[in-house]
């Protein structure tokens, strides 16, 4: 039911996510600042192996080995520029940044395809979008204590990375930080981070064992796609939850802790193999799609808490018994509105008056093979 529309909506963030890597969002300048960027760029180039990159920060390579010297600001544009126009991108093996560094700038080592090792100074204290984009031959990354931010892509499409290594000084990490780091397998989230962007994980096929922190209030796409992926404990920290188990088709159970008020659009859309799940009674809304394609998911207890469902929330083929312990939510009728012609075979208990005009409405409900009882 409804697959081609979740089939379409993942490929859509494919598309997007592989696009992101190589285009950055850059301004719109005048003639006269592009001729100003321009001398600038032929000032800074030293050699073929070395040059600025950054105010106060330079570079060099020897020997596959690239270091970085300096203060603040180091990388960006500029820097990735010159190592693909001299062909070094694909030499680079080890990367040495030196204390001084408190940034790495975007796009910085995009493309090194062949980058194994990777030294941080202690001094770093955030890592820029797509700083290490498709660095495939990266297994294993140790993020200082210094660091507080992962930008956004900061890790795409890192394919090989498997490890790593988070202190308890960072307090976010990105939209998509690792999407694509599909060799990852376990990750633990330290509890000085309050904050995990939209699709942090995206498309870590091979995730599995997932610790998150305590200090984190919602959970936003984080974990689409991550297949392989089959149990999960949510924080008590957590207040809402959205599409983030969006096809986790290994995923078999979950418990939502009671400080979670809101189960937001799609958050286990194709969970296919998702067999119980424990609503409590702190939850007061339900979004659209929370449980749609969940065709393992025989039985569904809504709370006397909800008092609004979305469309399409309960709507699943696999359901046998909802129960419902409270008056009728708003938005019922289109929460499990039947397609037509189908037969659902599903028994829904209810024991507040207020589910008469839901049963007594416009939809034949016999018709398709569902039945109301009240307890």
């Amino acid at each position: 039911m409804k697959k081609k529309t979740a089939a379409l909506m993942a490929a859509l963030i494919l598309a997007v996510s592989l696009s992101a890597c190589g285009n950055a969002n850059k301004e719109v300048k005048t003639s006269s600042e592009n001729k100003e960027e321009n001398q600038e760029e032929e000032s800074v180039v030293e050699s073929e192996t070395s040059g600025k990159c950054g105010n106060d920060a330079v570079w060099s390579y020897k020997d596959g080995v690239v270091t970085i010297k300096g203060t603040g600001d180091a990388g960006g544009y500029h820097f990735t520029f010159y190592t693909k126009t001299n062909g070094l991108n694909d030499k680079i093996e080890k990367i040495i940044i030196e204390n001084g560094i408190t940034r790495i700038g975007e796009f910085t080592f995009q493309h090194c395809s062949n980058l194994k090792e990777v030294s941080l100074p202690d001094t770093l204290i955030s890592i820029g979008e797509n700083a290490f984009c498709e660095c495939n031959s990266l297994t294993e990354i140790t993020i200082p204590s210094s660091v507080t931010s992962i930008e956004q892509k900061a890790f795409n499409s890192c394919s090989s990375l498997k490890q790593i290594t988070m202190s308890d000084s960072l307090t976010s990490i990105g939209n998509e930080a690792f999407v694509f780091c599909s060799s990852l397998q376990e990750i633990t989230i330290p509890d000085s981070v309050t904050s995990i962007g939209n699709g942090a994980f995206l498309y870590c096929d091979n995730l599995r064992n997932v610790t998150l922190s305590e200090s984190m209030t919602s959970m936003e796409g984080i974990f689409r796609d991550c297949k392989s992926l089959e149990e999960i404990t949510i924080p008590h920290s957590v207040t809402s939850i959205s599409g983030a188990f969006y096809n986790c088709d290994s995923l078999t159970e979950v418990i939502i802790p009671d400080s979670v008020t809101d189960i937001g659009d799609s958050t286990f859309i194709d969970c296919d193999n998702l067999r119980k799940i424990t609503i409590p009674d702190s939850v007061t809304s339900i979004g659209e799609k929370a449980f749609m394609n969940c065709n393992n998911l025989t039985e569904i207890t809504i709370p006397a808490s909800v008092t609004k469902l979305g469309e399409d929330a309960i709507d699943n083929n696999g359901f046998r018994e909802i129960i419902f312990l409270g008056s009728a939510p708003a938005g019922i009728e289109k929460a499990i509105t039947p397609f037509p012609g189908a037969s659902m075979n599903l028994k829904i208990y209810y024991s507040d008056d207020s589910f008469d005009s839901v049963i007594h409405g416009d939809i034949d409900w016999n018709k398709h093979d569902i039945e109301w009882i009240k307890r």
